[in-house]
């Protein structure tokens, strides 16, 4: 085989694994401190009514996309303007707000809670359990938390805050990684190689609870042991 020839050969399947390699997520649209003309979002779509995921709906559609996925509140000392009235909340006690939203351009949330194999994971990324009740995210300080959505409360993390974690991912041999800025293994689910099934899947459940189901089974490979009832 001619050298040019191997060389082309060698470009398309990099170009190939780079693709595979992409975030499963790239749908989705992180937003901090969402804005409406000049005011932090307010928590409720309409003045005290209509609250939570229809005004994480309504600010998401504002931008072009199609829904939310998640998104965090908070209370604090700043006036909110409501995304559906445009009212303007100025208690002197503060106004809840919505501090983060992401934003998705799919249909539906079919899916949005799994990780297949060759996924990758990048922070900011979100699984979204199909109920709605639970979300997992990879944050910024490397931790991966599963937190009840629209909180700050957590039910479950991977313990590596403050760790170089990079990105994660499911690997195709059924592991699901958390990794370093050189490679390195930083955290990984199952730790015993005895569980691993080439092809699994890195499942959010409706319960809670973070699971690895080998392809076509319904026996978990793994789990986090986080279930628990919605709040």
């Amino acid at each position: 085989m001619g050298a040019k020839k191997l060389l082309g050969i060698l470009v398309i399947t990099s170009t190939i694994l780079l693709g595979m390699s992409s975030s499963a997520y790239a749908d989705r649209k992180t937003i901090n401190n969402p804005q409406v003309r000049g005011y932090s979002l307010d928590l409720c779509r309409e003045f005290g009514t209509n609250c939570g995921k229809p005004a994480a709906d309504a600010y998401c559609q504002s931008q072009g996309y199609r829904s939310s996925v998640n998104f965090m509140q908070v209370g604090g000392q700043q006036e909110t303007r409501t995304i559906g009235s445009g009212q303007v909340c100025s208690r002197p006690e503060g106004c809840d707000r919505i501090s983060q939203v992401v934003c998705t351009t799919v249909a539906s949330a079919r899916n949005l809670n799994v990780l297949g194999s060759g996924d990758r994971f990048e922070k900011g990324d979100v699984l979204s359990s199909p109920n709605g009740c639970f979300s997992l995210a990879l944050q910024e300080d490397g931790n991966l938390v599963l937190y009840y959505t629209g909180t700050s409360d957590s039910a479950w993390s991977s313990r590596t805050a403050g760790r170089a974690v990079k990105f994660g991912g499911m690997n195709p041999d059924g592991i699901f990684i958390l990794r370093g800025y050189n490679g390195e293994i930083i955290w990984r689910a199952p730790r015993n190689n005895n569980s691993v099934v080439p092809g699994s899947n890195f499942v959010l459940q409706n319960d809670g609870n973070i699971v690895i189901y080998p392809p076509g089974s319904k026996k978990s490979a793994w789990s986090s042991g986080s279930r628990t009832p919605c709040k």
